[in-house]
């Protein structure tokens, strides 16, 4: 296997490794800090921190016992992860990479999106609108054919 990494940059390489560290080690304590800073968090719909399903995965568990689908439609991700996982064979395009750890999925009711990211941002916390609950067909999850890949450069 190391010879298929022949063909990236091992600063590259290195500088992802240590950023997906970063990322993997931080607790998601300041995000609930954040929801828990307003006296009524009735706005957030649902939560679950991206542990080991993958994007797709999460957003299905979520979904769960609804009548909802949704449809991702920004993908945020670490320099090279694209790459690396379809050298690897993982469904990096379906968004159920089982490597992911990270953050948290919160759905959120749409009149409080933008004041929440802003509180958010303003408390230090990185954060992405990723996509957009539906009713097409319940519990579905489905990748924006025009999907917006966004590489994460820093937490």
């Amino acid at each position: 296997m190391p010879e298929m990494l022949d063909e990236y940059s091992i600063s590259e390489l290195k500088a992802s490794i240590k950023l997906a560290i970063e990322i993997m080690t931080t607790p998601n304590q300041n995000v609930v800090k954040t929801i828990h800073s307003y006296d009524d968090f009735s706005f957030i719909h649902a939560m679950s921190d991206i542990t080991g399903f993958g994007l797709a995965g999460h957003m299905k568990e979520m979904l769960q016992k609804s009548q909802l689908s949704a449809i991702i439609e920004k993908v945020p991700h670490i320099k090279l992860a694209k790459e690396l996982s379809n050298d690897l064979g993982y469904a990096f395009d379906d968004c159920q990479c089982h490597e992911t750890a990270g953050g948290m999925l919160i759905s959120v009711d749409p009149k409080n999106v933008e004041e929440f990211s802003n509180r958010l941002s303003s408390n230090g916390i990185s954060n992405w609108m990723v996509g957009t609950i539906e009713k097409t067909e319940p519990g579905l999850v489905r990748v924006s054919k025009n999907v917006e890949h966004l590489e994460v450069t820093k937490i």
